[in-house]
């Protein structure tokens, strides 16, 4: 009979299918281990600024290009706030560079508990920040850009007794009604920081904006800030 003289090869080949699935289960247990302590860090490494923890420019260039190709698929809108801070040099000058990055991580939190979560915010160097809102709604924006000079404008904390006050220069564009070009409303957004920048801070949309907004955006102006665009 067969099976006596097959039994110890059929019992080797149950070992070895065994040992192949052990092989299996500890080669993708590695590669698991491997992808959470090596690949995942150096991702954020190049994905993320090292200070904030936020996204950085290059993580912002390929979140607007994507929203620029739902726009062209879908006709969905988005926006670009371009934001810079205001006196940030004088804390660097004054009180050195550790305090200024205490203010930018702090400033960097605040910002992030405002936007939502469909929302990017990122570093784009220095005290240069950004945010890719997914929505062209100017009311909506209005509001997150009100917030965000509120709360960048309270003292930051840098040591018992000692606090930075600063404030913040913010420029809104749309897509698609600056353009449907996400660099182009990228620089949209930078003219319109520099002339929030220019009447003492605050936020300020585009001009194609302003000019179809009207009175919406002279509305708001108050004695708190001259160039809060609302």
């Amino acid at each position: 009979p067969f099976a006596p003289v097959l039994a110890p090869f059929l019992r080797l080949e149950a070992l070895f299918a065994v040992s192949i699935l052990f092989s299996a289960g500890v080669s993708a247990l590695a590669v698991k281990m491997v992808a959470r302590r090596v690949v995942t860090p150096l991702e954020d490494v190049a994905q993320k600024d090292a200070l904030t923890g936020l996204a950085n420019r290059r993580t912002f260039e390929a979140r607007l290009q994507r929203a620029e190709q739902d726009l062209k698929k879908s006709g969905t809108g988005f926006s670009v706030m371009l934001m810079d801070l205001d006196k940030f040099k004088f804390v660097n000058d004054t009180y050195g560079h550790d305090a200024g990055d205490v203010v930018l991580k702090e400033a960097a939190a605040r910002i992030q508990k405002i936007i939502r979560a469909s929302d990017t915010l990122a570093r784009l160097g220095g005290d240069e920040f950004a945010i890719l809102v997914r929505t062209d709604d100017p009311q909506t924006l209005g509001d997150i850009a009100n917030a965000i000079v509120e709360v960048v404008r309270q003292p930051i904390p840098l040591k018992p007794g000692l606090a930075a006050e600063i404030g913040t220069s913010i420029g809104i564009a749309f897509a698609p009604a600056h353009s449907r070009v996400g660099a182009e409303v990228v620089h949209c957004a930078d003219l319109a920081m520099y002339g929030a920048k220019r009447h003492g801070g605050g936020f300020a949309f585009a001009e194609p904006l302003k000019a179809a907004a009207g009175a919406q955006v002279e509305a708001g102006a108050d004695t708190d800030g001259p160039a809060r665009a609302r």
